[in-house]
Protein backbone atom coordinates (compact mmCIF):
# COMPACT_ATOMS: atom_id res chain seq x y z
CA UNK A 1 0.00 0.00 0.00
CA UNK A 2 2.95 2.64 0.47
CA UNK A 3 3.73 4.17 -2.80
CA UNK A 4 7.72 5.78 -2.85
CA UNK A 5 7.55 9.02 -3.88
CA UNK A 6 10.46 11.72 -5.05
CA UNK A 7 8.26 15.34 -4.71
CA UNK A 8 5.81 14.27 -6.45
CA UNK A 9 5.69 16.46 -9.34
CA UNK A 10 4.93 13.68 -12.14
CA UNK A 11 3.19 11.59 -9.53
CA UNK A 12 0.50 13.53 -8.65
CA UNK A 13 -0.19 14.51 -12.18
CA UNK A 14 -0.16 10.74 -13.25
CA UNK A 15 -3.23 9.67 -11.19
CA UNK A 16 -5.41 12.50 -12.54
CA UNK A 17 -9.04 11.86 -11.12
CA UNK A 18 -8.03 8.31 -9.97
CA UNK A 19 -8.95 8.00 -6.39
CA UNK A 20 -5.79 7.19 -3.93
CA UNK A 21 -6.31 6.11 -0.97
CA UNK A 22 -2.38 4.44 -0.11
CA UNK A 23 -0.10 5.80 1.70
CA UNK A 24 2.91 7.79 0.68
CA UNK A 25 6.49 8.40 1.53
CA UNK A 26 8.30 11.02 -0.35
CA UNK A 27 12.12 10.20 -0.57
CA UNK A 28 13.38 13.26 -2.02
CA UNK A 29 15.20 14.15 1.24
CA UNK A 30 17.72 11.94 1.59
CA UNK A 31 20.95 12.74 0.56
CA UNK A 32 22.68 9.81 -0.83
CA UNK A 33 20.11 9.07 -3.35
CA UNK A 34 20.86 12.89 -5.01
CA UNK A 35 23.97 13.89 -7.31
CA UNK A 36 26.07 12.69 -10.08
CA UNK A 37 29.01 10.66 -9.79
CA UNK A 38 31.33 8.51 -11.93
CA UNK A 39 31.76 5.37 -10.46
CA UNK A 40 34.46 2.27 -11.89
CA UNK A 41 33.91 3.58 -15.30
CA UNK A 42 30.41 4.65 -15.35
CA UNK A 43 27.91 7.58 -14.05
CA UNK A 44 25.42 7.35 -11.48
CA UNK A 45 22.92 9.51 -11.24
CA UNK A 46 21.01 9.65 -7.56
CA UNK A 47 17.02 9.13 -7.62
CA UNK A 48 16.05 12.34 -6.36
CA UNK A 49 18.48 13.57 -8.51
CA UNK A 50 17.33 17.22 -9.96
CA UNK A 51 17.26 18.69 -13.52
CA UNK A 52 19.20 21.73 -11.85
CA UNK A 53 21.74 19.52 -10.66
CA UNK A 54 22.04 17.60 -14.42
CA UNK A 55 22.37 21.16 -15.40
CA UNK A 56 25.15 22.29 -13.14
CA UNK A 57 27.26 19.20 -13.08
CA UNK A 58 30.36 18.79 -14.83
CA UNK A 59 29.74 15.87 -17.82
CA UNK A 60 31.72 14.69 -20.74
CA UNK A 61 30.36 15.56 -24.05
CA UNK A 62 28.15 12.48 -24.16
CA UNK A 63 25.28 13.63 -22.08
CA UNK A 64 24.74 16.82 -24.60
CA UNK A 65 21.03 14.82 -25.08
CA UNK A 66 20.49 14.77 -21.15
CA UNK A 67 21.32 18.61 -20.17
CA UNK A 68 19.25 19.51 -23.38
CA UNK A 69 16.02 17.11 -21.77
CA UNK A 70 16.89 18.77 -18.46
CA UNK A 71 16.64 22.66 -20.08
CA UNK A 72 13.40 21.88 -21.27
CA UNK A 73 12.32 20.83 -18.21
Amino acid sequence: GVHFIAGGTDWFPAQAERPFAGDLLDISRIAGLRGLSRQEGHWRIGATTTWTDILRADLPPAFAGLKTAAREV
